[in-house]
């Protein structure tokens, strides 16, 4: 009997150092996973703390900016009169055209302007320029009598003997030719030379309002009292873009719609001479950026050398 009671109870501490055995073996186990897994999250980096700002918190966000499109050099804007400068004024307009023919100590610089002429379109004033040049040269000349010659046999006639003249029918129509050059001398101190002046593109319309106000100033200036006994060119030029002919002719028109809008602001037509320059004083070639090509497109005034 004592043999069979103890045979459970042996089995059930069997069992109990079993299980203690094996929860010594699981702690182990775990104690060693998390061993390594410590390793493992210091091998981690440590993340850096995020900077803290210094300045001010209460930071007002800027307004919202409109969109500002980038300059482009090839691109000329049209002009704004409110940003252009300012145009040249009439006194400082007066004191430039008046030269030096006005002082005593030194006597004005003569300089020879030549320039192509086109019977398509000729300078406005050429006709009262050529015949005050005439005038002029033929002052205190005494001019023999012209010689009647027969049309008949072509001998001189004879004092008192009368011929028929032919019929205006049978007369050829006379044609004056223009020469293919104009000369003329102006007083180099009295240049008063702008690129203010802008036409639109291949016309004789003016492009702003700034240029218009320019022609204002300058025939209020050439109505000066002091410069009422002087005769002025008003020289139009153009740039080296496109053909040399074109730009004569365009030059040739521009000048002569200055030389209209000059008479219509009260200035005395007898005492203006349009001449077109073309390209002839350019000083930038075709292939330049347009803000140089800009500077070719002027307008140069000078007082006649008389």
């Amino acid at each position: 009997m004592k043999t069979i009671s103890a045979l459970p109870l042996l089995s059930i501490t069997l069992l109990a150092s079993t299980i203690s055995a094996s929860a010594q073996i699981d702690l182990s186990r775990a104690t060693q996973k998390g061993i390594e897994i410590s390793r493992q999250t210091d091998r981690r980096p440590v993340p850096r703390p995020l900077p803290v700002y210094q300045g001010n918190p209460k930071v007002q966000p800027l307004p919202p900016q409109r969109f500002q499109p980038k300059p482009n050099p090839s691109h000329q804007p049209n002009p704004n009169p409110a940003v252009r400068p300012v145009p040249m004024d009439t006194g400082k307009m007066i004191s430039v055209l008046r030269g030096n023919s006005t002082s005593s100590h030194s006597a004005p610089t003569i300089s020879n302007r030549t320039t192509k002429i086109d019977p398509k379109v000729m300078p406005k004033g050429y006709e009262v320029y050529r015949m005050k040049q005439g005038r002029d040269r033929a002052e205190g000349v005494s001019s023999p009598p012209a010689q009647t010659t027969r049309v008949k046999d072509g001998r001189p006639m004879a004092s008192g003997e009368r011929t028929t003249p032919p019929s205006s029918s049978s007369r050829p129509p006379r044609v004056e030719t223009p020469p293919p050059t104009l000369n003329y001398q102006v007083d180099s101190h009295s240049q008063l030379a702008t690129s203010s002046v802008r036409f639109r593109k291949g016309s004789t319309e003016l492009a702003d309002s700034a240029s218009y106000q320019y022609l204002r100033n300058l025939a209020s200036a050439l109505q000066d009292h002091s410069l009422l006994h002087h005769r002025f060119v008003v020289e139009g030029h153009a740039s080296a873009d496109g053909s040399d002919y074109s730009n004569l002719l365009l030059s040739q028109r521009r000048a002569n719609a200055i030389f209209d809008f000059l008479m219509s602001e009260g200035v005395s037509p007898d005492r203006l001479l349009a001449v077109g320059h073309g390209e002839s004083h350019a000083r930038f070639r075709p292939g330049d950026p347009e803000y140089l090509l800009a500077q070719d497109r002027q307008v140069v005034v000078f007082k006649l050398a008389d």
